[in-house]
């Protein structure tokens, strides 16, 4: 069953570059209704409905959901091509690394992260303890952290990546941020790429604004 036509109109506001797969959408929509039980029949339900569809489409892949042909121009990836985005569009990040520390640096501090998470789940099964997910979250922020300087970035619409150079620091962390997760870029100035995250936790329309650029690189 095809969504109604204010959810449909919810969707192309939301994301509204890739467009999404309407046989995706049309899936989706029939699963959260027959599984999840719930109906946009009213204001309270389509609430409901919206935070149900937003949650799959954001933990989703882009090249599972989006409609080919939709999202950034081909052209994008030449190497001679210097041009503005225009937004919004919706990317997905795909890797993340680190190229203002040395490679050294990293793989210590990962070694280092290793044996304290080792540790502590050596100890806790010594004593015949389950460590849960808040145990284990607790455990991460005491974790030791990665040096930041300046992250480099691949996104993706689902079909092409991009590199992306920081010139300004993003809300972005090594060992935090989940790959996978969705920015909207939008009010593009001249080569700068203005992101804002997207975080399945809530409603896009509720999220906090996170601001940061960065400087599209050829693929």
């Amino acid at each position: 069953m095809p969504p109604t036509s204010d959810i449909q109109a919810w969707i192309d506001r939301t994301f509204p570059c890739p467009s999404l797969d309407p046989e995706w959408i049309e899936e989706t929509c029939q699963f959260i209704e027959e599984e999840k039980f719930i109906f946009p029949f009213n204001s309270e339900t389509e609430e409901r409905f919206l935070n149900e569809l937003e949650f799959a489409i954001l933990h989703a892949r882009l090249e599972d959901v989006m409609k080919k042909g939709t999202g950034l121009r081909a052209e994008i990836t030449l190497p001679s091509m210097h041009t503005t985005l225009k937004g919004p569009v919706i990317l997905e990040l795909v890797h993340m690394t680190e190229v203002g520390v040395s490679a050294f640096a990293l793989e210590k501090t990962r070694i280092d992260r290793d044996k304290v998470m080792h540790s502590h789940l050596y100890k806790a099964g010594q004593r015949g303890l389950e460590v849960g997910l808040v145990e284990l979250m607790e455990l991460d922020s005491k974790l030791p952290k990665y040096p930041r300087k300046s992250l480099k970035y691949w996104f993706t619409d689902g079909e092409m990546e991009i590199q992306a150079m920081e010139y300004k620091a993003l809300p972005f962390t090594l060992g935090k941020v989940p790959i996978g997760i969705k920015v909207c870029t939008y009010q593009i100035l001249g080569t700068g790429l203005n992101l804002r995250r997207l975080t399945p936790a809530g409603s896009l329309r509720e999220c906090p604004y996170h601001w940061g650029c960065c400087i599209p690189r050829a693929g």
